[in-house]
């Protein structure tokens, strides 16, 4: 789960959002396990969409059930080893769909499963080690979208910044057409280089290593979106 702010950065404006976002986040709230449930921009504006301990207990008593899809949730997509927090963006998820209480831990762990399942056909859970195209077209990948880790926002989110009006148009869309002939179960080659390059390695790595660093649990990333250059060409 990711809070985006869309913006023509400079470092100047990043500091200025690094900082709003902090000042806001102590006058509102305990530092949480959970960090959804302490993200400023939630709790000010959509509270009631935040899980509640009761559903996030539900969705664990009901996994607990499941020793299979437990074990797969385990293995592929729990975040720093935190089962509570890592359901909890699965709730989350559910009740952005609009469903409340125990609804909520249910539909969750249907969406738990399902995306497991999306996993497993699409390769995902070796596609940092293996990916399913050549480290050519990865390369070329990361030089027509321009987008880096920058450090952390003093509450500890890792800071993504995309750079989307440095992109060279013509050369993404020969990409997207090359990634067409080498997709995987219909998804594009570049599609796939994105998921790998931000998702994937967000969830299975960048969080990893916070959780570790911060001695707390990091589930989420404060994602800059940079339009400085951008023009109609873009669009």
């Amino acid at each position: 789960t990711t809070t985006t702010t869309t913006t023509t950065t400079t470092p100047t404006s990043l500091c200025s959002l690094v900082a709003a976002s902090s000042a806001e986040w102590r006058r509102q709230a305990p530092r949480s396990p959970e960090m959804i449930c302490s993200d400023p921009i939630l709790r000010a504006h959509c509270a009631d969409l935040l899980p509640t301990a009761a559903e996030v207990s539900k969705a664990s008593s009901l996994i607990a059930g499941r020793p299979a899809l437990l074990e797969a949730f385990e293995q592929t997509v729990r975040i720093a080893g935190d089962t509570q927090a890592s359901l909890a963006r699965w709730v989350w998820a559910a009740k952005l769909e609009g469903h409340r209480g125990d609804a909520a831990a249910e539909h969750a762990l249907e969406a738990l499963q399902a995306g497991i399942a999306a996993r497993l056909a699409l390769g995902l859970d070796a596609i940092l080690r293996q990916p399913p195209f050549d480290h050519g077209y990865l390369r070329s990948f990361t030089k027509v979208l321009p987008l880096g880790y920058h450090g952390v926002t003093r509450d500890g989110h890792p800071v993504l910044i995309i750079r989307y009006g440095d992109v060279d148009v013509t050369r993404l869309l020969q990409l997207w057409e090359q990634g067409g002939a080498r997709s995987v179960r219909g998804a594009n080659a570049f599609t796939m280089c994105f998921i790998r390059c931000v998702p994937e390695y967000v969830a299975s790595v960048l969080f990893s290593q916070e959780s570790a660093r911060q001695g707390r649990t990091v589930d989420r990333i404060v994602a800059v979106i940079d339009v400085g250059g951008g023009g109609l060409k873009h669009w």
